[in-house]
């Protein structure tokens, strides 16, 4: 595969935090190691992660427990994609499965197969490789995955527009805002936040009672789209529903009841609720008397 270069704003561009990754990876291609290779699979420990440069998506955790329950019922998921780097192995495609095996304290090697094209191809697929992934990256994932490889300036329109599925005048759209903004593009991680800076729309900072205001309308929303699904099927079924918020926010369902606790000043009653497999933590609630 040819693979397009731009010409690069020397001094920004190295500070670019995928640019730094991928000149580290080139450096370690030249060495002669070739250790792992022909191997069909490798110990958790032997896999590094540079997911600034490899995982175009974020973290999903209704995803991580569904993996999770996998491994527990069949032993294995399907290879994770990696590509040696020198003496170094580096995961391409597969975050959230190996994210899986490491909350699942998994012990035995997992499946890999290893990607022989170049690095630059290997940018290119794991964000194919996403786009192609049962949990569909979102259309800001996206967009931000092809403004990061715009800003990498090492692939054609083509090239990008295959790899990550966003359309050809879009790509345009971005080069130009690259062009226009000049070394202050790599400033900007998102592909919104490019927008803004080259229409000249600097974000003001929220003040505390504009942000109140805000998170007060998107919570008053989330509720009545919630009410408006399930209507009393949820709060009428406390065990159900913190089965279904154990399982849709993971990991993360301790850090949103200690939150929402701290914010009412009310006291808890941890409660242990058994849910795949695991043991979660439902708190209920009791307004403080004083």
């Amino acid at each position: 595969m040819t693979i397009h270069q731009e010409p690069l704003e020397e001094t920004e561009y190295d500070e670019f935090g995928p640019a730094k990754i991928r000149a580290e990876l080139e450096a370690l291609a030249q060495s002669s190691e070739n250790s792992f290779e022909d191997t069909t699979s490798l110990p958790l420990t032997a896999i590094e992660q540079r997911m600034e440069l490899f995982q175009p998506r974020a973290m999903e955790e209704q995803h991580l427990q569904d993996l999770r329950r996998a491994i527990k019922s069949q032993g294995s998921l399907e290879p994770l994609t990696v590509k040696r780097f020198g003496n170094l192995v580096v995961l391409i495609d597969g975050h959230h499965r190996l994210e899986a095996y490491k909350l699942e304290k998994y012990e035995n090697e997992v499946p890999v197969r290893f990607f022989t094209g170049t690095l630059d191809e290997a940018i290119l697929e794991s964000g194919r490789a996403n786009s192609q992934a049962k949990l569909v990256m979102s259309v800001q994932e996206k967009q931000n995955r092809a403004w990061q490889l715009v800003l990498l300036g090492l692939h054609s329109k083509k090239q990008i527009q295959l790899s990550v599925g966003v359309s050809d005048g879009q790509l345009g759209n971005m080069r130009r805002v690259k062009r226009g903004l000049g070394s202050q593009a790599f400033a900007h991680d998102t592909w919104i936040e490019a927008q803004r800076a080259h229409k000249g729309l600097e974000r003001e900072p929220l003040s505390e009672d504009e942000l109140e205001e805000r998170l007060e309308a998107l919570a008053q929303d989330y509720a009545e789209r919630l009410r408006r699904e399930f209507a009393s099927k949820l709060p009428g079924n406390p065990e159900l529903a913190a089965r279904a918020f154990s399982l849709h926010f993971g990991r993360k369902l301790a850090a949103i009841a200690s939150t929402y606790f701290h914010n009412t000043k009310r006291l808890t009653v941890a409660l242990p609720l058994v849910s795949t497999g695991e043991l979660f933590w439902f708190q209920q609630e009791s307004a403080l008397d004083t």
